[in-house]
């Protein structure tokens, strides 16, 4: 069942909190355990660059280019983070007008990744990431 997204602008209360930002990778399972407590005390997880950052999007197009992505694409990336039920937003990168259309596609057709799917993203990002 696709998951229902809701584009009306809300205010939110301001928290305080002495943990305003969490920095952590994608897609790195280590990582999900952080954003589910964040999660449940009620703090709004934001993940911003979420394709992994401006290196990080060149070697995965570049590997595209070559036909070596395998499960690692933009599309995937975005589809692995809006699976994580404890994400509230994402923010990508919004520099190249291709690439926004590329993510409202992904966005659009989304389905939540399986466990499985997800796994084998984080082994193909551990590969490249290292």
């Amino acid at each position: 069942m696709p998951r229902e997204f809701d584009l009306t602008p809300r205010r939110v209360p301001r928290i305080e909190t002495p943990l305003r930002r969490i920095v952590t990778d994608f897609p790195v399972p280590e990582s999900l355990p952080v954003l589910e407590h964040a999660a449940d005390r009620g703090l709004a997880v934001i993940v911003m660059r979420p394709l992994g950052g401006s290196g990080r999007t060149s070697a995965i197009r570049g590997r595209m280019a070559r036909g070596q992505a395998g499960p690692l694409t933009p599309a995937n990336l975005l589809r692995y983070v809006l699976s994580c039920p404890a994400v509230s937003v994402v923010i990508p990168g919004a520099r190249y007008p291709d690439r926004i259309r590329v993510n409202v596609a992904a966005v659009e057709s989304f389905v939540p990744m399986s466990p499985a799917e997800m796994r084998e993203l984080e082994l193909a990002a551990a590969a490249l990431y290292d």
